[in-house]
């Protein structure tokens, strides 16, 4: 039960502290240059670099050549991606900027190096990848981190959720740059990817270390002078509808500065409980949990730090009943052996 409290509770904590998770990890996506018809290179670097140095992400950029086929590039970057990241409270970030294409009847979207790989030069019809089997492996009952894809291209999804998805708390979502009727500007000065750069930046500054979330994101986004003909999208593909926070992760140096600036605690409050029963199980604490999460809002206002756990012990009444209990037993214990006796000597009068 220790064990399960701290756990519940640093859980509670961390929520009002930042976005919750433990560890993001961010993955870029583009073709190499000599494919990239659009040329996204420096865009996809400043993201990388905004995402490392000011929210302190684990970040790789991976570019799809025709070394091997790209499909299959696609499928082990993110295979080795999810499991070096992979894990409870964790976020993965997937970003792709590119081209894309479209198939209705098949709900098949391909992501491309050009604009019409069928008619372009010889090496672009190869330079294709299916985006649904990264969606597929993303949504996975094997991984446990939420995900935010941001796709730099129009995106459609046509069910916004599919069979074999387990009922839980975890969040998949896709940010993407304009519905698939339109198309998005290249990069620019207009471009999706620039308008995510600079709303980031602008959060960054507004919210410092406090979180914010996707939608609020997206909205911001929207809401561009630059990007109001073609909107961005967000779509939730699991049952989940909470929205995925983000903010800047606390570094070991940050975490060290601040910890000397906290003063050790002067007082203690002591409240107690009276409960049904004399244990609680895991999820009851988690419950408890969730329901102390109002107090910790004032956390700042009353001065908390920690609220610890220190065992249930049984009550009062607990006790006499025990002692009762084993009084009981005695007096029935002697009226057994009176009667015996009484037997005993019954019979022996007999004879």
């Amino acid at each position: 039960m220790q064990r399960w409290w701290d756990k519940a509770f640093q859980q509670q904590w961390s929520l009002l502290e930042g976005s919750g998770y433990s560890n993001v990890a961010v993955l870029l996506l583009k073709w190499a240059d000599e494919l990239d018809e659009l040329k996204t290179r420096d865009e996809v670097e400043e993201l990388e670099a905004l995402f490392r140095e000011r929210f302190h992400f684990h970040t790789e950029i991976v570019e799809l050549d025709l070394a091997s086929k790209p499909q299959l590039q696609m499928n082990r970057c993110l295979s080795t991606f999810i499991e070096k990241h992979d894990g409870p409270h964790r976020l993965h970030i997937v970003y792709y900027s590119g081209h894309s294409r479209f198939d209705e009847f098949y709900d098949r979207l391909d992501l491309a190096a050009s604009i019409n790989p069928d008619l372009g030069k010889l090496p672009y019809k190869d330079a294709v990848v299916n985006w649904r089997k990264a969606e597929d492996l993303l949504r996975s009952d094997e991984i446990d981190a939420d995900v935010l894809a941001i796709l730099d291209t129009p995106y459609s999804n046509s069910s916004t959720e599919r069979e074999g998805s387990r009922e839980n708390s975890r969040r998949f979502e896709v940010l993407g740059a304009c519905p698939i009727d339109q198309t998005t500007a290249a990069p620019g000065k207009n471009s999706f990817t620039r308008a995510l750069i600079d709303e980031l930046r602008d959060l960054l500054r507004e919210y410092g270390d406090k979180p914010f979330n996707s939608f609020h994101l997206n909205q911001r986004i929207c809401m561009n002078a630059l990007r109001r003909d073609t909107p961005s999208q967000l779509w939730h593909l699991l049952r989940s509808e909470q929205n995925i926070l983000i903010s800047p992760m606390v570094t070991k140096e940050k975490a060290k500065r601040k910890s000397h600036l906290i003063r050790a605690p002067r007082g203690r409050l002591t409240l107690t409980f009276d409960l049904r029963d004399e244990e609680m199980n895991h999820e009851q604490i988690q419950v408890m949990a969730r329901g102390l999460a109002k107090v910790l809002e004032y956390k700042k206002m009353i001065g908390l730090r920690k609220i610890n756990w220190h065992g249930i012990q049984p009550t009062a009444m607990v006790q006499f009943e025990k002692i009762a209990l084993a009084m009981l037993a005695i007096v029935h214990w002697r009226k057994i052996i009176q009667r015996r006796r009484h037997e005993a000597a019954l019979k022996v009068l007999s004879k």
